[in-house]
């Protein structure tokens, strides 16, 4: 990834590392976060589904405006981690810093990657909302009719 310095200072690359359990290691993702650059590094030990998230609280409060937090993180799918990837982002950009996203390439510190960004979560989000209309598995049972009786689609 590029992250391209611009202005008078230099940006700081912060990291933040997460693992699901313990017994996962942040070797792989600490590895990839020293080679990108990064000058500090946050991690958090937590399922992405549990909302205490004191390392990536802790790396946002030390972005400085035009500050990269560098992630491994996907934006774009559906499950937590694309939700998360989207909350965090929401807080770098509070913290008027930048994203880049190692395991996707996403690199919001240029327009280009912050539509790809943009692009990625809005198709997630109409996967998500898709998934949750579909028809549940009675409608394939029952010869395409929905859990009201009616015919699907129409």
């Amino acid at each position: 990834m590029g992250f391209e310095k611009a202005g008078k200072r230099d940006h700081m690359r912060i990291g933040y590392a997460r693992v699901s359990t313990d017994e996962q290691s942040l070797d792989l993702q600490l590895d990839a976060l020293k080679r990108a650059g990064c000058k500090r590094v946050f991690v958090d030990r937590a399922s992405a589904v549990m909302g205490d998230r004191s390392g990536l609280a802790d790396a946002v409060s030390h972005l400085r405006s035009g500050d990269v937090l560098v992630v491994c993180l996907e934006a774009g799918p559906t499950g937590a981690e694309g939700e998360e990837a989207r909350g965090v982002r929401g807080g770098v950009a509070g913290a008027r810093g930048r994203l880049g996203s190692l395991t996707d390439g996403i690199d919001t510190t240029n327009p280009a990657g912050r539509f790809c960004f943009h692009i990625m979560a809005s198709l997630a989000q109409m996967e998500r909302e898709l998934m949750a209309d579909a028809p549940g598995p009675d409608w394939t049972r029952r010869g395409g009719e929905d859990a009201s009786g009616g015919a699907n689609g129409g």
